[in-house]
């Protein structure tokens, strides 16, 4: 489940002179089932997900992405880029 407002990041991702921005969020879970020869030896189950952010400005192109669905991680990595000023970020999904 998407725990952030997509449309408040893009605001953030758009702000100044940004020619395009989007926010891909991805949340899949999956279930691998491994037999050998004909019985059942091990069932394992997880979830990935994460966010990735893109801004285009002229001649410049921004990408940050979080294995965070949080939505204080994506404001984050949103401003980090949205202004056109890369940063490093540490901390995020802790």
């Amino acid at each position: 489940m998407l725990r952030f407002d997509g449309e408040r990041i893009l605001k953030i991702l758009t702000g100044g002179s940004a020619a395009y921005a989007d926010v891909y969020a991805e949340q899949k879970a999956y279930a691998h089932i491994h037999f050998e020869s004909g019985r059942l030896e091990k069932v394992e189950r997880a979830v990935d997900e994460g966010v990735g952010l893109r801004v285009i400005r002229p001649w410049k192109t921004f990408y940050a992405s979080t294995t965070s669905l949080r939505e204080q991680d994506a404001t984050d990595i949103a401003r980090a880029i949205g202004d056109g000023h890369l940063r490093t970020l540490a901390g995020f999904g802790n």
